[in-house]
């Protein structure tokens, strides 16, 4: 069932954040309401969604002030940060009581490049423990619950984000992506969620440590021009000068693409036939409403690289596992991580001396993506093999090797643009037969991420945008 919690006839209404700035600009709205009615909202829907790993609001109303910065082009915007980046004097748990609730003595320059841009937290929202789910649940805590449906999945791993704005909280989150944990979490609450080509945002302290990068910071909103105006306001803060800029993006497409349709996973796990006839009818209507040229194509990507990439994540865990304290915390507790953490770690254990092979491997499988783009101008996907999965499919209480299959099969056309660092955009194209939402990814060139945002524009102006549910 999906929640009836407040109504939308407060400041926030159901405005995306572009509407919200003309608002403020217009002066018909203030920064304090939207703060006021952005923490009543969050008040009122935890005890349903259970999204909120940490409140700011008791600080806010207190000192009757928001930080932020007052000079940023989005200043007077409430959001929340992802739990496993740090805000100074908040803790950051990563999603684990293996982390002690001790507040971070600062906030990194991933965060630094977010807040200039004048957005304020409210809250810090909720995580699978270190972003090894792909669904936001927990062993002894209760699950994030989906705001269209409350016994479904939000997602992972930035699925409290995900649920605070598709629930109409705030109208734009921080999350971050290193396996689909920005567009799986979109894909499940009917919000737009970008990857963007690695090295797009300031890298994150996690990021520089890893052998192959594929972390990226990233955003979940509401509309692609508010995802679009995020990115043209956050490279005047920082530019990547080996990227072209992406700039203002006014208006949709015009121009015709070539676009090559995929609707086979890598590693061939099954499409859920509403999912293949979603995807098949959308990219019909590409041709006829705006005339791209479709073309099917399949993933020169080997099967291989599931388990390549099965045996990088499980490495990850194990580094974490063994080296929290460094990485985390000095008081991290190994003992606390649950089951599914501890059996990913065991799983590199055992094949550890394959590492050399597997970096080899997953990089000589994500070079194979760049070619394609001779033949294509973007690439089209679903952005899950699946329907909304319910809460508990992905429990980590459930046996290993269910959990693992079941990762692999949510997560299959979403990894591989980690490894290759390629741009990949995640869109709500309607509902399925459960009244959930289901969303096409495009994936582009590296460093494109202009003709993703065009062409997400296009869509949304000709389909329509799936609005804030149930308030």
């Amino acid at each position: 069932m999906p929640f009836h919690t407040f109504n939308n006839s407060d400041a926030l209404g159901t405005h995306d954040l572009t509407a919200l700035l003309a608002l403020l600009k217009q002066k018909k709205v203030t920064a304090h309401e939207l703060h006021m009615a952005a923490i009543d909202r969050m008040e009122r829907s935890q005890p349903h969604l259970n999204a909120v790993a940490w409140s700011l609001a008791p600080q806010i109303r207190e000192q009757n002030y928001y930080p932020h910065n007052s000079a940023g082009v989005f200043a007077g915007i409430p959001t929340v940060i992802k739990e496993n980046m740090p805000l100074k004097g908040i803790p950051a748990r990563f999603g684990s009581p293996s982390i002690p609730a001790v507040p971070s003595k600062k906030t990194p320059a991933t965060i630094e490049q977010y807040l200039a841009l004048g957005l304020s937290p409210i809250a810090v929202s909720r995580m699978p423990e270190l972003g090894f789910n792909v669904s936001t649940e927990y062993v002894t805590d209760k699950a994030v619950h989906n705001p269209w449906h409350l016994d479904y999945s939000v997602g992972g791993s930035s699925g409290g984000s995900a649920a605070l704005v598709a629930a109409g909280v705030v109208p734009i989150a921080h999350g971050n992506d290193g396996g689909g944990s920005i567009r799986l979490p979109a894909n499940f609450c009917g919000l737009v969620g970008l990857k963007s080509t690695r090295g797009r945002l300031v890298k994150s302290y996690h990021s520089k440590l890893m052998p192959i990068d594929i972390l990226t910071d990233s955003v979940l909103t509401r509309s692609v021009r508010d995802t679009a105006l995020f990115y043209s306001e956050a490279e005047k803060v920082y530019y990547n000068k080996r990227l072209p800029r992406i700039g203002s993006v006014p208006a949709p497409l015009e121009r015709k693409l070539k676009i090559g349709l995929v609707t086979s996973s890598i590693g061939n796990y099954y499409n859920d036939p509403a999912i293949t006839a979603a995807i098949t009818h959308f990219a019909s209507e590409l041709e006829q409403r705006f005339g791209h040229f479709i073309t099917h194509e399949t993933l020169p990507i080997a099967d291989r690289f599931v388990g390549d990439i099965c045996y990088y994540m499980s490495m990850l865990a194990y580094f974490s596992r063994k080296f929290g304290r460094f990485v985390y915390n000095p008081k991290f507790d190994a003992s606390k991580l649950d089951q599914l953490t501890v059996h990913t770690s065991h799983d590199f254990m055992l094949h550890k001396l394959r590492l050399p092979e597997v970096l080899y491997h997953l990089t000589k499988e994500a070079r194979k993506i760049g070619p394609l783009f001779n033949r294509y101008d973007v690439i089209l996907t679903p952005t899950c093999a699946i329907p909304t999965p319910r809460l508990g499919m992905h429990s980590p209480v459930l046996p290993f090797d269910d959990v693992l299959h079941r990762l692999n099969h949510v997560s299959s056309y979403t990894q591989i643009q980690n490894v290759s660092g390629h741009p990949a955009l995640s869109i709500p194209i309607g509902l399925d037969s459960n009244g959930l939402p289901h969303s096409a990814q495009f994936i582009a060139p590296f460093g494109d991420e202009r003709t993703l945002f065009e062409l997400g524009l296009a869509v949304e102006q000709s389909f329509g945008s799936l609005k804030i549910h149930n308030l």
